[in-house]
């Protein structure tokens, strides 16, 4: 028991001895206490200072002591009507700088200054004060009645979402001016709301927030209140106003991603197809109400199951996509062909309940993938350019190509003269020409005669071709049409038997070309007339022409209705005043092609009014083949694909790509290519891309080699006039050497068991099983042992106490 309590006893004290130097430390240092007998510094009498003033004050050591003065510090009795904005020493010298603020109130204040100077080895401490008066010129005060306007020195501009305040003052500065009991509104608390307002000296402060559902405009908010001025109460109004910019423009905006066909071949009709329609939300604002509508499904022979064709979405959030479909049955009378069903998409914003509206469609082939069908042009058309005289034998050839993906079949071709009475054919007019599977031409040649009694004028040609294919109605062949025109001129004979002397003057278009040959829908050419006077011995004068167009045929067109072809910067009626006997004359005019105008040969009619010396009037006409082709537009969306690699990494390449023209672009095909490379799938070949579709290439290329690799992605196809156009676009990526393989690694990357490893090792050799049992055992014999001799102390106490 003793040993126990000097234990404590000695664990007591050096707590205490820790204790004692703990908070012993260094002796506290005394501060020095200045010397009471200060010397005085002196200077003039007392300032008399204004508000908004500064002024400098100089304190001087008496007796012409010029002594340096240092350590100064100085102060006034009241910082809020006057303050020190600086302290300067100098030899024998403080100078002081005093500011009095523009709100400084009228009164006396004391200005004090302490410093000290070294005088051999003695310091000596010196001290001073003035008094400083502020003068306020006593202004015209409001009475407790009057009203003070408050003024917003210009408008707050805020976007949906925005936070800001609004500063007003009174017109005028007045002195002691406080706020207090202010209350703020605003006309429009839906796009406008105040969420606190601030009163105090000098200003007022408004804070206002702009929601997420604002709608743009301006909006005013107001405040009220109450002030004091030198004691005096008075009232306080103000007006601000907030512009609201883009809130009508905080709409969602939905896109539909793709329309998926199911299936996508062999719809025929009794069967059924599935039109689905992944719509994304790509703003940031929710999308409501959300109606997708389906139309033209009775031209199809088609019936949506369950009767309705409208879909509906209660809400599509940001960033977020939806999935909605249609089940449809196909008629059994519907007949094969391609058909558009139109898509009517509608919804409202959040926060704006505008209607929004957007229409897209989709391409259903009923009978077969339209992709697949025969597509036959033609190309390589000749036949006479120059004038032609009477009894002429001459050539109409050209080539068919099936540019399609399946055979077309019972073929038939024709070319026939308008008008037998100038030119006859001499050879049979239809031809029939043997099945051509895709990628074939066959050359068709007609034989024409010029006749003695034609007329002198240009004679047109209808080529035409009728066909069908696998996918198309026996009923209903598809066809392709071309006009070439050829001129005669017979200066012995008008057409109708009379002499040659007796014949009326002939004005006609005895050539024509275009700049380009081939004009291109929605962009401008020049076309090149050549009017020719027939008659030998009569001129025409007070020639008028005036060339009109055929309506573009496309009912669905936005320019439906409206004439294909439109003058540029000058009317189509132009004036000739004279052309002498068989003379000729120019003309070059600027044409404009609709731009939704299906690729074929359109006809410009050019209407002659004119007269002869004798003021005889005539009036004719002559045809003009202007053939009209559309551009392809091919959209290829960035690649994507991995720009740094390992040799023996598989590497995808992906890539988007779109038909946004109005054609079909055939043999259409994707290739990647790449050195030093193992390419999976480097040929992707679709055929006939039709308009308005979309598509993915997937392939992926494999290093062989570190380095850099240059591939390319190639996408190649043939445009409406048989032109082979590529788009590349070129992938770089760079390889480095693998790895080199861990030898103490398994293919899975995961350790390889050794020597060194237990595998499969007893639960009780585990070190997570004998390590914790083994403390545990020890601590038991550790508490035996102490209970042991707690115990054999305690008996010895026992027999000592006994003793």
């Amino acid at each position: 028991m003793k040993k126990i309590f000097s234990i404590l006893l000695i664990a007591v004290m050096m707590i205490s001895t820790l204790s004692v130097n703990i908070f012993a430390g260094k002796p506290e240092e005394k501060e020095t206490i200045k010397p009471i007998d200060d010397e005085t510094l002196v200077t003039d009498g007392a300032k008399e200072l204004s508000p908004n003033s500064q002024v400098d004050i100089t304190f001087n050591l008496p007796g012409n002591n010029k002594n340096t003065i240092t350590d100064i510090s100085a102060s006034t009795d009241s910082p809020n009507n006057c303050y020190v904005v600086n302290a300067i020493g100098g030899k024998g010298y403080v100078t002081i700088t005093l500011k009095v603020p523009s709100a400084a109130e009228q009164g006396t204040y004391k200005l004090s200054v302490r410093g000290k100077y070294k005088s051999g080895t003695e310091e000596k401490y010196v001290s001073g004060s003035t008094n400083v008066r502020v003068n306020v010129i006593k202004r015209d005060v409001p009475g407790k009645d009057d009203e003070i306007n408050l003024i917003s020195r210009s408008t707050t501009e805020l976007n949906p979402g925005e936070e800001a305040s609004i500063y007003f003052e009174t017109e005028r500065p007045f002195f002691g001016l406080s706020f207090y009991g202010l209350r703020a509104t605003s006309d429009s608390p839906n796009n406008c709301y105040i969420t606190n307002t601030y009163g105090g000296r000098g200003d007022v402060e408004l804070r206002v927030r702009i929601p997420q559902s604002a709608e743009a405009g301006t909006y005013k908010v107001s405040v009220t209140g109450k002030a004091r001025i030198d004691g005096e109460t008075v009232k306080v109004y103000g007006e601000a106003y907030v512009r609201v910019n883009g809130g009508s423009q905080n709409k969602a905006q939905l896109k539909i991603n793709r329309v998926d066909v199911l299936p996508e071949a062999n719809i025929v009709p009794g069967s059924y197809v599935a039109l689905g329609y992944e719509i994304e939300n790509i703003s940031d604002v929710l999308a409501k109400n959300v109606e997708l509508n389906i139309f033209g499904l009775a031209e199809a022979g088609l019936s949506v199951r369950g009767g309705t064709t409208t879909q509906k979405v209660k809400a599509i959030e940001p960033g977020k996509k939806t999935y909605v479909y249609y089940e449809m049955n196909v008629g059994k009378t519907a007949k094969f062909g391609s058909y558009e069903i139109k898509t009517s998409l509608s919804y409202e914003s959040e926060f704006n309940k505008e209607a929004i509206k957007e229409e897209t469609s989709a391409f259903i082939n009923i009978g077969g993938d339209a992709s697949q069908n025969s597509q036959l042009i033609i190309q390589d058309l000749k036949f006479p350019a120059a004038t032609l005289g009477v009894n002429k034998t001459f050539d109409v050839s050209f080539k068919i190509r099936n540019q399609g993906q399946s055979v077309a079949k019972s073929i038939r071709a024709s070319a026939k003269s308008d008008d037998p009475s100038g030119v006859v054919s001499r050879t049979v007019s239809d031809i029939l020409v043997r099945d051509l599977a895709p990628g074939e031409e066959e050359t068709v040649s007609y034989k024409f005669f010029t006749t003695k009694g034609g007329s002198t004028k240009n004679y047109p040609i209808n080529i035409k071709i009728e066909y069908l294919d696998d996918f198309t109605d026996s009923k209903e062949p598809k066809t392709v049409e071309q006009i070439v025109g050829v001129f005669l001129n017979n200066p012995e004979s008008i057409g109708d038997g009379k002499d040659a002397k007796k014949s009326t003057p002939k004005l006609i278009i005895d050539r024509y070309e275009f700049t380009p040959k081939l004009p291109l829908a929605g962009n401008e050419f020049e076309m090149n007339l050549s009017f020719y006077n027939t008659n030998a011995k009569k001129a025409v004068k007070n020639i008028k022409i005036d060339l009109t167009s055929q309506d573009t045929t496309d009912n669905n067109s936005n320019t439906s209705g409206s004439s294909v072809f439109t003058p540029v910067d000058s009317s189509n009626t132009f004036y000739i005043g004279r052309i002498a006997p068989n003379g000729k004359v120019e003309k070059t005019i600027r044409m404009f092609v609709v731009p939704d105008a299906t690729a074929k040969t359109y006809t410009i009619t050019a209407n002659f009014e004119y007269e002869d010396d004798e003021n005889n009037e005539y009036k004719s006409s002559e045809n003009i083949g202007v053939p009209v082709y559309q551009e392809s537009k091919l959209d290829i969306d960035p690649i994507n694909y991995q720009t740094n690699a390992f040799v023996g990494d598989n590497i995808p390449i992906t890539a988007n790509f779109y038909n946004t023209g109005k054609v079909t672009l055939y043999n259409f095909k994707v290739t990647l290519t790449a050195d030093n490379a193992t390419i999976n799938n480097g040929t992707y070949y679709i055929g006939n891309f039709n308009s308005g579709g979309q598509d993915i290439y997937e392939g992926s290329i494999m290093p062989n080699e570190p380095g850099e690799i240059k591939a390319q992605l190639k996408f190649s196809y043939e445009d409406s006039t048989g032109e082979v156009k590529e788009q590349v676009e070129d992938i770089n990526i760079t390889v480095d050497e693998a790895p080199p393989m861990d030898p103490d690694l398994g293919p899975d990357g995961m350790p390889m068991p050794d020597g060194n490893m237990a595998v499969d090792v007893p639960w009780y050799k585990n070190p997570l099983f004998y390590i914790p049992t083994a403390l545990v055992l020890l601590g038991a014999i550790a508490f035996v042992i102490f209970k042991k001799i707690k115990n054999k102390n305690k008996e010895k106490d026992l027999k000592i106490d006994e003793d």
